[in-house]
């Protein structure tokens, strides 16, 4: 495979895939708060190539902060479409 002119070798991609893994699951089992002062959203939206053509996809993360002031991701997820992008 090659992105961005860096050929990239299909058994590195999944080595690095397996080990993102292994550090997303638990921390997605993590206790959560019940009260959160402060939500936000974020997104970020760029083009990427699917079935040959190119279109907008946005990647968004909910962030929160609790009541001492820590901030922590919530959670995060990839919408395709161009909802709010600059085309």
């Amino acid at each position: 495979m090659e992105i961005c002119g860096v050929s990239i070798l299909a058994g590195k991609i999944f080595k690095i895939t397996d080990k993102v893994l292994s550090e997303i699951e638990p921390w997605s089992r993590r206790t959560i708060s019940f009260f959160f002062p402060i939500v936000y959203l974020d997104a970020m939206h760029f083009k990427v190539r699917q079935d040959g053509r190119y279109k907008y996809s946005g990647f968004y993360i909910i962030c929160y902060v609790d009541g001492e002031g820590n901030r922590y991701l919530f959670g995060f997820c990839l919408i395709s479409g161009s909802e709010g992008a600059i085309k």
